[in-house]
């Protein structure tokens, strides 16, 4: 009994491994053509899509095509995914190829070799669309799971998961690409296993390179030109189904005309206008047909050889000069056998491929068209920032409310409701990375997903503010390079698991100060800054003004209310209209009656600020700081010499408004901001850009140490980061400029910072 089955095993083993070299032969797909026509798709923009170029706008691969995710190129992994659809290189070879055909006329897939059932599959579009996780063998690679690797890797947040799963989103839809690609063959559209045979894809694998790929090029003058899938509005959109079968021509309709539609599945083309070795004329297929056929005689090398040509007509959809061959014997046959008497040559497979082969690139390049066709515009909201929030004591808080934008639809279908996800990429640091030098510390990035919520509808061409709530994840303030992308998943025109993606670079978190500035005076002098404080009570005006004569009184005493002939340095005005005698000058101070209102003009105590309110806005539509439309409300007073701080997330520009009352700490009637009269101040602000930016300058660079000139005589870089710079003691930021002679701080000598 042992001997027997041991010998039945082995017997077992012998006949799958000749099947396997069977199935290997009836189902080469010749690999290596699969991989070239992939390449090319992936390299070049066919009907207004370019991978290339969509990568670069909509998601964080800067380099488009050329981007490494999992240790190879983004266009190498569409490459190989052409080949292992055939081949994985970790199973059996071919097996997943007995999945790849599709005969339209009544769904059917492979029947097995011989028609025996034997290795039989399904048929390619059900292969290529089967449910996550449920391809087998030789992996999960459908067009369902390439959605849901590309889903993953844009909404996880760590770096490997989001790597592995982008190169399994590149190399599935490779495969997919391979299995649209074989629906423009004859023998995978007519159940033909193809063995040992002289067949269209050997003539392929022997005839199409990189370089005649090119013949085939989208150009107006090419007979050639890659043909697509046109949706006709009347039940026949663009699926990823219906690039393989639309069920308009079948065994109930079985009219030829109807696969010169734009709108026909590939397999429908094939199956109707083209011959392969195993079902030339006979009863397995209706079309192509008999009619129209006319005989020739052509000599070639000096052998004379008929063909049979395909004419228009009734009955007949392609003009095909080489339709068939006839044997030496053809004309012995009785009518009833005559198709024994024809075959497929070179001559043949050359004029099906001025058809086949443009709808194989045009069709299969649709498969990325289609699945990266949801594309999102992400723009700041109404109020022009992002988000914002007060840095607190010193303490490197966060941003912690919410992240506001907007989002435009840019993609030809409804996203009529899914779930939304906002993804921020940065550098996170323990300490401040702002500081006086460009950061040279090698810090990796940090992803953050934060849910927006589910049954969010984004219209076509329209834009929707979407918020994000940071409140249980919030934003450090310590971070560089900052991006944003926003993913949409889920419904879409007819597909309900598909993706939408946008993405934006914006700029570093920006500090908005507003310091209190009454209990110090500065000359502003910029070559010579100067600074005085205050004194609450009587200050001693002579003291000041013998220290800065010429322009503390102009600068310190804020003259908002005197008309500017009143406005002069060092002398009365008792003619000024609206300026009574003796309180427009600095002399006159000291002599002002104590009930004289008017010498509330200048300002020189220490004020506390109450009731501030700080609005941020576009700087294209700007808002005034009113109270009750506050951006931001400090729950407790700005003492004098004390900074408000707040972080601004933004784009290049935004506004930021401030109002607030000034409450004297002295009761000196002079003091005009006793009263509580509100105060405003305007401001358009420009956001930090990245800390790491820096740029070649050919010309030397300007306002430098000159010790430092001779290095500098080629060019240097120009760096731009942020620094906090100190006011009378207290710390403000401000955007500086410095020269270097390398970027990102190789430096043979520090020339100092230089005022923007």
């Amino acid at each position: 009994m042992n001997i027997r089955i041991k010998t039945n095993r082995r017997l077992y083993i012998i006949v799958i491994f000749i099947l396997s070299l069977i199935v290997s032969k009836a189902m080469a797909l010749e690999t290596d053509t699969h991989r070239t026509m992939n390449e090319y798709i992936t390299r070049h923009n066919l009907n207004g899509f370019s991978l290339n170029d969509y990568l670069k706008s909509y998601t964080d691969m800067r380099d488009g095509i050329q981007n490494p995710v999992n240790n190879q190129e983004i266009w190498k992994w569409l490459k190989d995914g052409g080949k292992w659809e055939d081949v994985p290189s970790w199973y059996l070879s071919y097996l997943r190829s007995v999945n790849h055909f599709l005969n339209p006329l009544d769904d059917s897939g492979f029947s097995g070799i011989w028609d025996t059932g034997l290795l039989s599959g399904i048929n390619a579009m059900e292969w290529a669309t089967k449910e996550v996780g449920t391809q087998s063998p030789g992996g999960c690679y459908s067009w369902n799971d390439a959605r849901n690797y590309y889903y993953t890797a844009l909404t996880a947040s760590n770096p490997n998961t989001r790597d592995n799963n982008f190169a399994e989103t590149f190399r599935a839809l490779g495969q997919v690409m391979h299995l649209v690609q074989d629906m423009s063959i004859p023998e995978h559209a007519r159940n033909d296993g193809h063995l040992l045979l002289n067949d269209y894809e050997q003539w392929a694998l022997r005839k199409i390179n990189s370089a005649t790929l090119s013949e085939y090029s989208d150009s107006a003058v090419s007979p050639k030109q890659p043909v697509y899938f046109i949706p006709d509005g009347s039940g026949h959109p663009l699926t990823i189904s219906s690039l393989f079968d639309t069920n308009q021509y079948t065994s109930d309709n079985r009219n030829p005309a109807v696969t010169l539609r734009g709108s026909i599945g590939l397999s429908e083309f094939t199956n109707a206008n083209f011959l392969s070795p195993d079902t030339i004329l006979n009863a397995g297929f209706p079309y192509p047909d008999w009619s129209n056929m006319e005989e020739y005689e052509e000599a070639d090398s000096g052998e004379v050889r008929v063909y049979q040509r395909k004419k228009t007509g009734v009955g007949s959809v392609l003009p095909i000069e080489h339709f068939v061959r006839e044997r030496i014997y053809y004309d012995l046959l009785p009518s009833n056998m005559k198709y024994l008497g024809l075959r497929l040559d070179d001559k043949v497979y050359a004029d099906y491929g001025q058809y086949l082969i443009p709808r194989a690139i045009g069709y299969s390049s649709q498969v990325l068209s289609y699945f990266f066709r949801g594309k999102l515009e992400i723009g700041l909201p109404e109020d022009g920032i992002y988000t914002f929030m007060p840095y607190e004591s010193g303490i490197n808080t966060a941003f912690g409310k919410e992240f506001k934008l907007t989002v435009k639809n840019m993609s030809d279908d409804e996203m009529t409701g899914g779930a939304v996800y906002l993804v921020l990429k940065y550098k996170r640091f323990d300490v401040d990375p702002y500081l006086a030098y460009i950061n040279t510390i090698e810090t990796p990035f940090t992803y953050q997903v934060i849910s927006g919520g589910s049954g969010i509808a984004i219209p076509k061409e329209s834009s929707v503010t979407l918020r994000f709530d940071l409140q249980n994840n919030p934003i450090p303030f310590w971070i560089t390079d900052l991006t944003v992308q926003v993913v949409y998943y889920g419904q879409m025109g007819d597909e309900d698991k598909a993706v939408a993606v946008g993405f934006k670079d914006i700029r570093e978190p920006t500090p908005f100060d507003w310091l209190n500035l009454s209990e110090a005076c500065n000359n502003y002098d910029r070559n010579n800054p100067v600074w005085v404080d205050a004194i609450d009570g009587d200050p001693t005006i002579e003291n000041v003004s013998t220290v800065i004569p010429e322009h503390f009184p102009y600068y310190c005493y804020a003259k908002h209310d005197c008309p500017m002939e009143c406005r002069t340095q060092n002398s009365c005005a008792p003619n000024c209209s609206g300026c009574p005698a003796d309180c427009c000058t600095q002399t006159c101070l000291a002599s002002c009656p104590a009930n004289d209102i008017y010498c509330s003009l200048w300002n020189i105590y220490a004020n506390d600020l109450n009731q501030v309110c700080v609005k941020l806005s576009s700087p294209l539509d700007p808002k005034s700081a009113t109270p009750g439309e506050c951006s931001f409300e400090p729950d407790s007073v700005l003492p004098a010499g004390q900074i408000l701080r707040i972080y601004v997330l933004s784009d290049e520009k935004y506004h930021a408004a401030i109002s607030y009352v000034r409450l004297a700490r002295d009761s000196n009637q002079c003091d005009k901001f006793v009263a509580t009269d509100i105060r405003n101040a305007d401001y358009d602000f420009t956001a930090w850009i990245y800390q790491t930016d820096s740029e070649p300058i050919q010309s030397c660079c300007p306002d430098m140490d000159p010790s430092c000139l001779d290095e500098y005589a080629n060019g240097c870089y120009m760096a731009f980061y942020n620094q906090y710079a100190k006011v009378i003691g207290k710390v403000t930021s401000e955007s500086l400029l410095s020269y270097r002679v390398a970027p990102f701080g190789n430096l043979s000598c520090d020339i100092g910072l230089l005022p923007e």
